[in-house]
């Protein structure tokens, strides 16, 4: 901002004293005062305070203060050289093979590893299209801090590319397996109200498209344990 303050003083006398005498003689006194003062002050400052903070919900804010600063907020993770750290880790496989075993203790394990981030466990065994869209519409809201681990059969082709399709978010599968025996026999051990019909262990068997996988686990070669250790220290590689 430039700013000039022109101070401009001009004064001048003239001044005649004309005495007569007795002795017939005059005096003449002129006095003749030019002055000029310029004052000329001049200020050009530009002050640009620039204050740029990471919102969660993916807008900018430009506040104009009284004094010319410009506040900019800027949303760092819609920029390409800040990526987004959300991540889906997605557990899928037949009924019976240890998906909601493994993504139990996953949640666990991760909420030590990762305190500042929110970890959160979607699980569900049903098959149908509306559990899906369900599942997608929850886990599409993932914030930016948070670990989300979506536990399902996912047996379908669509299901696994449409979370494939989720931006600004790093989506990682886990295909976890056993034998049909296994699978079977682990069924027929839950809780009544946590069976599925045998054929449908069956079906999804049969019909499972296995998924292009981050990491594989076939729980009749390890534990739980193991499995989630494997796990966590593939999430690490993805943070």
């Amino acid at each position: 901002m430039a700013h000039t303050d022109p101070d401009t003083n001009f004064a001048t006398d003239a001044t005649t004293d004309t005495n007569p005498t007795t002795d017939a003689t005059t005096d003449t006194n002129t006095a003749t005062n030019a002055t000029t003062d310029t004052n000329t002050a001049t200020n050009a400052t530009t002050d640009t305070d620039t204050n740029t903070n990471t919102n969660t919900n993916g807008t900018t804010d430009t506040n104009t203060n009284t004094n010319g600063t410009t506040d900019t907020n800027t949303n760092l993770y819609h920029h390409p050289l800040h990526p987004p750290t959300a991540v889906i880790v997605v557990i899928c496989g037949p009924p019976g093979a240890g998906k909601t075993s493994i993504a139990t203790r996953l949640r666990q394990a991760l909420v030590l590893e990762y305190p500042t981030h929110t970890i959160s466990l979607f699980h569900s065994d049903d098959y149908s299209r509306r559990t899906y869209e369900r599942l997608y519409e929850e886990v599409r809201e993932t914030g930016c801090d948070e670990i989300a681990i979506v536990d399902g059969t996912f047996y379908r082709r669509r299901w696994q590319t449409r979370f494939r399709s989720l931006s600004d978010v790093r989506v990682r599968f886990v295909y976890v397996t056993a034998s049909l025996e296994t699978c079977l026999a682990r069924n027929r051990a839950r809780a009544e109200a946590d069976r599925i019909d045998e054929q449908g262990v069956h079906v999804v068997y049969r019909e499972f498209s296995e998924p292009a996988a981050d990491v594989r686990i076939d729980t009749d070669e390890c534990s739980v344990s193991e499995a989630v250790e494997r796990v966590v220290a593939a999430v690490r590689t993805w943070m």
